[in-house]
């Protein structure tokens, strides 16, 4: 199964639906209430992670931390 956009694929998220269920519902109870902090959701930090002897930049990764909810 290939990771999904967000790199977690559906088994994955399925395997942990007791786990998330409650915090998903209420995402979307605040997302309908209109009390929902869409800063939060847009914001992330962006790095390069070098690869073995980086010497262009095309040796670098880019990965990103994305915000949480809150």
């Amino acid at each position: 199964m290939s990771p999904g956009p967000n790199d977690y694929n559906n088994v994955f998220v399925k395997g942990c639906w007791p786990l998330i269920a409650q915090d998903f519902y209420k995402l979307g109870d605040a997302f309908f209430d209109e009390d929902l902090c869409f800063r939060s959701i847009n914001n992330s930090y962006i790095t390069l992670i070098p690869k073995d002897g980086p010497k262009r930049v095309r040796d670098y990764r880019p990965i990103s931390l994305y915000s949480t909810i809150h």
